[in-house]
């Protein structure tokens, strides 16, 4: 159960409205971050269903799947709807999250078989989640706002030149002491994070590949990749038909109805799934 947590904290390519007015333009490395938080936000609301895959020796030992449903509200705040698929003992489980600039993120969840809505405290940041290479910090990554930046230089990555940044972070709970994260510099497109923990040993890196951008919506990765460094063990996280701009309802996200939001048919494609209330 600990493992659903932070379900619905995945999309930490997901941010919200313009940030990049209030940046100073002394501080290349954050004018760079939130460059590249731009590309990847201005959408109104979106879905998508969402795969992990994880290889240990080069053989997938979990596989799981959910639903997943966003909306930006405002310039600070991000809203998130993760429904489980698969397996099937975490089938029908809920995860809402609340994302703001300034304030700490409030989460809840729904649990079938006990038929309540929980309220989840921010906490166990640094643990495994759900038995793969990311933590639940990796996939929740808090809002742009959270850190400090710093440029560090530059370099290629996949033969591309990029700009790479050190990025601390100035929350409390986190497992690493900064990451260092390599963006394009033609589209400013996260291309890569190394992970320091805090004794400043690199541990992991994320890539980002396959990224999409459709008529006016935002970039988005649909291909990322977790190494751990160390045993070289990997977990995929797979994104298929995203859908913006749907018109999701203000009741879909509300805590209080968190354990009346059901799917018509589970087994449909997310391009025919209809969140709706009983």
């Amino acid at each position: 159960m600990k493992a659903v947590l932070s379900l619905a904290l995945l999309v930490g390519t997901l941010s919200s409205s313009s940030y990049l007015s209030a940046v100073p333009t002394k501080n290349l490395g954050e004018e760079i971050a939130f460059r590249s938080y731009n590309q990847m936000s201005g959408f109104s609301d979106m879905k998508a269903k969402v795969s992990m895959l994880t290889e240990r020796d080069h053989k997938t030992t979990e596989d799981m799947s959910f639903l997943f449903f966003a909306r930006e509200v405002g310039r600070d705040q991000l809203q998130r709807l993760t429904i489980m698929e698969k397996p099937s003992d975490l089938k029908g489980m809920k995860f809402l999250n609340y994302s703001f600039d300034d304030e700490e993120d409030q989460q809840w969840m729904y649990i079938p078989k006990l038929k309540r809505v929980k309220r989840m405290p921010n906490q166990g940041r640094s643990a495994n989640f759900m038995g793969s290479e990311f933590s639940y910090e990796d996939i929740s990554t808090p809002r742009p706002t959270k850190f400090s930046y710093e440029f560090q230089g530059e370099g290629k990555v996949d033969g591309r030149d990029s700009y790479a940044v050190v990025r601390r972070p100035n929350f409390e709970g986190s497992n690493y002491s900064y990451n260092v994260v390599w963006f394009d510099q033609e589209n400013y497109l996260t291309q890569k994070i190394d992970f320091y923990d805090k004794k400043g040993e690199l541990v992991k890196e994320l890539t980002f590949n396959r990224y999409r951008k459709d008529d006016n919506h935002p970039w988005q990765a649909l291909e990322m990749v977790m190494r751990n460094k160390s045993s070289g063990d990997i977990s995929k996280m797979l994104w298929e038909n995203l859908q913006y701009g749907t018109g999701l309802k203000d009741s879909l996200f509300s805590a209080a109805r968190l354990d009346k939001v059901y799917l018509e048919d589970e087994s449909k494609n997310i391009s025919e799934v209809k969140p709706t209330l009983n």
